[in-house]
């Protein structure tokens, strides 16, 4: 089945099991869409820290949903001011691409960048996306029982902010809440 697409940016909508998280569109409850893609030329910035992270995770496989948070918050602290101020000053008043939101120095050496719950949970969910996908493309079991871990972006049924759900392969089930204060994925089903 066909996700669902954005009307005003043709892409699909981030949300739920089995829906990408690369080459998406997420729209957070205050109605302010962040688009994630991954290409290379379009994000530059994005792509530097996707390339570091893959890097690193790559090293530390059995502490990755323990160290993904901590690489999010590193990447993209919370910061409601930068996320008022990119809100406020963009061009495109309610599309962000989620590099804008990435942690950065301007000219004069000042930290920039910052954003929300639904950002950070955005990239990490990003970056478990594309490492499981690189771990895991040339697996023999992996072909063979088609059973991958999966990563999912849900709306939090209470306030409506993004949440991040993994799935491993053995179907034991993790969850990553930014907004909750969470430092790491936290087991809510085991099989």
């Amino acid at each position: 089945m066909e996700p669902p697409k954005d009307s005003a940016s043709g892409r699909h909508i981030i949300e739920g099991r089995g829906i990408p998280v690369d080459g998406g569109i997420y729209i957070g409850a205050d109605g302010i869409r962040t688009v994630v893609d991954s290409d290379v030329m379009k994000q530059p910035k994005l792509n530097a820290v996707m390339k570091e992270a893959g890097a690193f995770l790559t090293k530390n496989q059995e502490a990755i949903l323990g160290v993904v948070p901590a690489m999010v918050r590193e990447y993209l602290p919370v910061n409601p001011n930068s996320y008022e101020s990119i809100c406020k000053n963009s061009g495109n008043p309610d599309r962000y691409q989620l590099q804008v939101f990435l942690k950065h120095k301007d000219k004069d050496e000042r930290e920039l960048g910052g954003g929300g719950p639904d950002q950070q949970a955005l990239l990490a969910a990003l970056m478990l996306e594309k490492h499981y996908k690189n771990k895991y493309k040339h697996d023999f079991k992996t072909r063979f029982t088609g059973k991958m871990p999966t990563v999912a972006v849900v709306k939090d049924p209470k306030d409506k902010h993004a949440r991040v759900l993994v799935m491993t392969r053995i179907g034991d089930i993790y969850e990553f809440d930014p907004k909750g204060g969470d430092n790491k994925f936290k087991k809510i089903w085991k099989v």
